[in-house]
């Protein structure tokens, strides 16, 4: 029986950045508690649903919303996100350590997520 809806939010686009790794990092810990259920795009089934609709449907539902920041975010990363503070879900922001990230990545950061360690949990409230 799941309990908890977990959201994983990051760009998807390998021609930008590749975070399968860590979404699938993420995916494995959450469903490794058999009472979680992880929810992300790339395994979800095809539907005929709206793409938008879907996915921020899904955000709606959560109960806990993922985000994990490289380098670059996406229109729909930043949908997501938007969605989820509107709410007030509450959210775990996994900052990946990287060379260099966009401007409008870096707004999305948290003030000192730049200097802590790569992926630290950081709690939204």
């Amino acid at each position: 029986m799941n309990f908890g809806k977990i959201f994983i939010s990051s760009i998807l686009n390998l021609s930008v950045e590749d975070l399968r790794p860590e979404r699938n990092a993420a995916r494995d810990v959450i469903d490794s508690f058999g009472f979680l259920n992880a929810w992300a795009f790339e395994t979800a089934p095809a539907s005929t649903e709206n793409l938008d609709q879907s996915y921020l449907r899904h955000v709606e539902e959560c109960d806990v919303f993922i985000l994990i920041l490289g380098v670059k975010v996406t229109a729909a990363v930043n949908a997501e996100w938007l969605r989820a503070k509107k709410l007030k879900k509450p959210t775990l922001v996994f900052v990946k350590s990287v060379a260099q990230r966009d401007a409008e990545t870096d707004a999305a950061k948290l003030p000192g997520a730049g200097s802590r360690p790569p992926f630290v949990i950081v709690p939204i409230v």
